[in-house]
């Protein structure tokens, strides 16, 4: 029985040791030499223990689809252009909707075919006839108006977090919210507004043509032609907010 209290009384004494190892730190300055034996990874801290940022940004998801039909009439216009099919316009009347009037109502069907075959996604609503001219309302399906939605919405979802990385927050929380909304947790961020001011900025996407047969260097020094600029890719290291271009 006494040896059993001994070895129990040891067990007990070597675990409060241990345990004021790792919490000793918590509480003093201990010397370098005592860091050694603690664990390297330390756990983050969230937004109740350490403060921060909490947003909820929304995605403008019907301007999105918007954008998506002006593509869709411009698509239309070619298309008519292309078949010979004489037209007087081909535009977006509504959010969800696109009207396109033919001037030669011989060529009705072949334009309600090729509009099948072209564009499935545009269900025809009404067709009226009046005076030699032909007009059709399209509207967009509602599958495809709510995946055109969704995809705006993760597009934003991935921009924030690029934008996220140039901080170099711990295990940040970026997430879509219902439908078109996401919230966005940065713990430890001391200048919320230039967070703001990143992350809330208007994203512009554009293409742009590689100079192919211009020289990189002549560039770097600053000798470019007309209309022509010198890009950089940023490369963030996730760990250390390091950038790389």
């Amino acid at each position: 029985m006494a040896q059993s209290l001994k070895w129990r009384a040891l067990l007990y004494a070597a675990i409060i040791i241990v345990a004021l190892v790792y919490l000793l730190p918590s509480f003093i300055t201990v010397p370098g030499w005592w860091e050694r034996y603690l664990p390297s990874d330390k756990i983050s801290l969230g937004l109740d223990l350490q403060g921060g940022m909490h947003l909820i940004l929304e995605v403008e998801s019907e301007k999105a689809l918007e954008n998506t039909l002006e593509r869709y009439a411009s698509d239309i216009e070619e298309l008519l252009y292309t078949n010979k099919i004489p037209f007087d316009h081909v535009k977006q009347t509504g959010s969800t909707t696109v009207e396109l009037k033919i001037v030669d109502p011989d060529a009705k069907e072949r334009v309600r075919q090729l509009l099948e075959q072209n564009f499935p996604v545009l269900k025809p609503q009404k067709t009226d006839e009046a005076q030699g001219e032909v007009t059709f309302t399209l509207a967009v399906d509602a599958l495809e108006a709510k995946q055109i939605k969704k995809i705006a919405t993760e597009q934003a979802l991935e921009t924030i977090r690029n934008r996220v990385d140039q901080f170099g927050v711990a295990e940040p929380s970026i997430q879509i919210q219902g439908e078109d909304q996401i919230a966005i947790q940065l713990p430890g961020i001391k200048d919320p507004k230039r967070a703001i001011d990143l992350i809330g900025k208007t994203a512009l996407l554009q293409f742009k043509l590689v100079d192919e047969e211009g020289s990189v260097d002549e560039g770097l020094k600053g000798n470019l032609p007309v209309d022509c600029e010198v890009l950089y890719q940023r490369d963030v290291n996730p760990k250390t907010g390091e950038v790389k271009r």
